[in-house]
């Protein structure tokens, strides 16, 4: 399913407040990629701050049962306080493991991405379900998160929200869609970097969502309560989204982006550049140290047998 610039950036009317995030002032350290996809209201499960290892886990411990409905009249949800889930982190190494017993999954990370996460688990709307991992100095701002493919958000998309109706059993050419980096990382696993310059540069376009940021989509169509699941990371440094913000056109405080004939091969080139692992004339060695962590996460990805 290709998703329009409109619906992908939806991210700006999340609870009916308008946010426009400007390249020449945003920073990817004290910005999320993408809002957050729970409900705005206070959540009757907040899991406490913990502290690692990380071992949340609610009660009962008996594997749920749960009826997926689509309308808001029939649905029939196992209340959230009874749906077990935990996610167990230690160190590994120079790595973080976690494993996280409602995705059925394991994963590392590299600890200067995020320092201690911790997991939340909500309803929608109407239907469906919400979760999502939290970095414990910024507990508003998901790093990760996915839904029940019967979601109900009563908001504007974000990227959180593959999982929804069958894009978690999208192939990966559905997924890839209309990107210019987009590869499977292995089966299951895909990994994009957003916006699609293509789109970014049409005219008229408010800049959103700028400069690049990377989403990890992983694919779980069989799981009982959440259908698909991505972690979302800006990558570039300052002094890399200085560079590209020259390339698009953008200056201190502009909001429309002044592309040219070269702007959107010039991108391209710059994004074969760092898939490939080269230092270009835009990229810097942090940033790609930024990407091979991302990367390497989605690499470590294993799903429990």
């Amino acid at each position: 399913m290709k998703r329009s610039f409109e619906v992908v950036m939806g991210k700006l009317w999340l609870v009916g407040i308008p946010i426009i995030i400007l390249a020449a002032s945003c920073s990817p350290a004290a910005q999320p990629p993408t809002s957050s996809p729970f409900p705005a209201h206070p959540s009757s499960t907040e899991t406490p701050n913990p502290t690692i290892p990380l071992t949340l886990t609610e009660t009962p411990t008996s594997e749920p049962t749960i009826t997926l409905t689509s309308t808001y009249e029939t649905a029939q949800r196992t209340p959230v306080e009874q749906i077990p889930y935990s996610l167990d982190c230690k160190p590994a190494g120079t790595l973080i493991h976690c494993h996280d017993t409602l995705l059925k999954m394991s994963f590392d990370y590299a600890p200067g991405m995020w320092k201690v996460i911790q997991p939340k688990l909500e309803w929608g709307y109407g239907a469906g379900y919400v979760y999502g991992y939290f970095p414990k100095d910024h507990p508003d701002w998901p790093i990760a998160a996915g839904i029940s493919r019967d979601y109900s958000a009563g908001r504007e998309g974000t990227d959180f929200d593959f999982g929804a109706g069958n894009t978690s059993e999208e192939t990966v050419g559905e997924q890839c869609e209309g990107y210019d980096v987009c590869f499977e990382v292995k089966p299951g696993v895909v990994m994009i970097v957003s916006p699609p310059i293509g789109q970014f540069c049409q005219i008229g376009k408010t800049v959103i969502n700028w400069p690049p940021y990377i989403l990890v989509h992983i694919q779980l169509p069989e799981n009982k309560v959440i259908n698909g699941f991505v972690f979302s990371k800006y990558f570039t440094t300052e002094q890399a989204t200085t560079k590209l913000n020259e390339l698009v056109g953008l200056a201190a405080g502009d909001i429309f982006p002044h592309c040219t004939d070269t702007t959107i091969p010039t991108y391209k080139a710059v994004m074969a550049d760092l898939v490939a692992g080269k230092n270009s004339g835009f990229m810097d060695n942090t940033s790609l140290d930024n990407f091979r962590n991302i990367l390497l996460l989605a690499e470590s990805i294993e799903f429990d047998k």
